[in-house]
């Protein structure tokens, strides 16, 4: 004889998921004296050309907190930087600006889109330039 699994009338209980490790949006805030990998090397680079460009500090321009408006499209035009002129995956410039690779995106997005100011796509053609320029030169290494 068979013994049935559930009964006519009764509730199985629900079955239970799995747990699956969550995913840390926020990564650790690296010290300064930790080695730069290749990549973070243009990053950082980026963002000291846009915080001399838009004239705030570097530590306002790669904090933690989103900030004032200048701070923030600062820290756009360094992402774009970073990723479009220099080459830098999202998800290295996400972990090096410490935000989400879709933060990363939206910024690129935003650039591009105020591109079609020639005011501002002629700055930053200046910017990209000079991007490059050090990076390709070597200038980028002596950066503190």
């Amino acid at each position: 004889m068979s013994v049935p699994t559930s009964l006519p009338g009764a509730r199985m209980a629900p079955l239970r998921r799995q747990s699956r490790p969550e995913f840390n949006r926020t990564s650790p805030r690296r010290s300064p004296a930790a080695a730069r990998s290749s990549q973070s090397l243009p990053c950082e680079l980026a963002a000291r050309i846009a915080a001399a460009h838009y004239e705030l500090p570097f530590a306002e321009v790669i904090a933690v907190p989103r900030g004032r408006r200048e701070m923030c499209r600062a820290r756009h035009v360094a992402i774009y930087l970073a990723h479009v002129s220099l080459g830098v995956p999202m998800s290295i410039v996400a972990s090096d600006f410490h935000r989400d690779r879709s933060t990363v995106g939206y910024a690129c997005r935003i650039v591009e889109e105020a591109r079609d100011r020639p005011a501002f796509d002629a700055a930053l053609a200046t910017l990209e330039l000079t991007a490059r320029v050090m990076l390709e030169s070597g200038c980028a290494e002596t950066l503190e």
